[in-house]
């Protein structure tokens, strides 16, 4: 009885079958719905792959900003700049005060009595910044360039590898530029627990350095050194005008 009605069918369409048609089965393929494909969460695997790949972009560009974010001192005028990968190949290479605040190398004056900038480096000097609890600014920038690097995860942040910022040169300027971070200022001592709270803070919870927590140091360090530098000039300005105004004053008319 079936191949009755399909002997039928296939005269009826000139000898051949309808479901064996050529143009019949380009013309059901041509009109197939195109329906995305979905994953077993019922996610558009289209729409999801073109999002990740915008996220891709949007994070590379915002690293290729992050690495030319650039650093100065606490002193506005001060020449010393650092950028955001000069920071991290100092800061990677300690987590705390204790691996640089001990200074063996010290300066034997021939006169104490005369000022000279060779009294910070004095082991009277070094033996007090101990008992006080304080490092030096002039440990840190003999110390650390001494350390190896080793923090992976900073690193990695920004695209690179602990290989890539052992071999970088770890240079003054950018020292100078991390301690008044540390210090808050551009002072030659800082407590170590604030130092260790501090170094700590730089610190994102992924492994990165925290640059908007590092620069925040910066810039109160700098409101603390324009505010004493107008203190200064104020200060000085009134008495010069003191003095001007006894000297005029004792003139003969």
């Amino acid at each position: 009885m079936l191949l009755c009605a399909l002997g039928g069918a296939a005269a009826f369409h000139g000898g051949s079958s309808p479901l064996s048609s050529p143009s019949r089965a380009r013309a059901c393929v041509a009109t197939l719905p195109s329906e995305p494909q979905k994953t077993a969460d019922g996610i558009d695997v289209k729409q999801a792959s073109s999002e990740v790949s915008k996220l891709l972009k949007e994070q590379a560009t915002a690293t290729k900003v992050e690495k030319t974010r650039c650093f100065g001192r606490c002193e506005p005028w001060a020449p010393e700049k650092a950028t955001l990968l000069d920071v991290i190949n100092v800061v990677g290479r300690f987590r705390d005060s204790k691996a640089w605040a001990e200074r063996t190398e010290v300066a034997v004056l021939e006169d104490a009595r005369v000022d000279s900038k060779d009294q910070a480096a004095t082991a009277t000097r070094r033996d007090y910044a101990n008992r006080m609890g304080q490092a030096e600014r002039l440990a840190f920038m003999t110390n650390v360039p001494g350390l190896p690097f080793t923090d992976d995860k900073m690193a990695a942040a920004v695209g690179k590898t602990v290989d890539d910022f052992a071999s970088a040169p770890v240079e003054a300027a950018h020292l100078a530029v991390v301690f008044d971070a540390l210090a808050h200022s551009k002072t030659t001592l800082v407590s170590r627990a604030d130092a260790d709270a501090r170094i700590k803070s730089w610190r994102a919870a992924d492994g990165s350095l925290d640059a908007d927590a590092f620069e925040a140091g910066l810039r109160k360090g700098t409101v603390a050194v324009l505010a004493a530098n107008f203190v200064l000039y104020f200060l000085s300005s009134c008495g010069i005008a003191i003095v001007g105004k006894i000297v005029l004053g004792g003139l003969p008319v």
